[in-house]
């Protein structure tokens, strides 16, 4: 028996407070179903289910991909001023 398949990374932006999943491979219908119901929008540009966090969502994302990371240092907009 093999473990838990995962599809993808997730990540929680703290800044935002959102969630942001890359998934590896395209969602079949019923699973495109089940992310948009969870409140997920694409994001085409970045290639990304984005959604504002919530706990269900969460869950959402836990169960495909195994572990959210947190982003560890969010952008900083006055770190790019010359």
């Amino acid at each position: 028996m093999t473990g838990p398949v995962t599809n993808g990374a997730a990540l929680y932006n703290l800044e935002d407070d959102t969630l942001r999943w890359t998934p590896e491979e395209r969602l079949d219908a019923n699973e495109y179903a089940l992310t948009k119901a969870a409140g997920f929008k694409w994001w085409g540009r970045t290639g990304a289910w984005v959604a504002v966090w919530t706990p269900g969502r969460e869950d959402h994302l836990l169960a495909r991909v195994g572990e959210i990371t947190h982003e560890a240092d969010p952008d900083d907009p006055q770190a790019r001023v010359l």
